[in-house]
């Protein structure tokens, strides 16, 4: 199963909001929704969001059995 329960605690550090990611970075409503709902998210907006907050896959994103 996939948990994006990292990727709020890395935006907390980052200390970045999501209206931010939105509104700078134009990361749309639907993928963030999906976020925080464990919804799949293709790769490349993975890769994305470790770009915007500098950081590593597993700051985003983590599998639990």
């Amino acid at each position: 199963m996939i948990d994006y329960k990292p990727f709020y605690t890395t935006l907390s550090k980052k200390r970045i909001s999501q209206y931010k990611l939105k509104k700078d970075f134009f990361i749309s409503s639907s993928i963030l929704a999906r976020i925080k709902n464990n919804k799949y998210v293709n790769l490349k907006t993975i890769e994305d969001l470790m770009h915007i907050l500098h950081c590593d896959v597993k700051d985003i994103v983590r599998f639990i059995d």
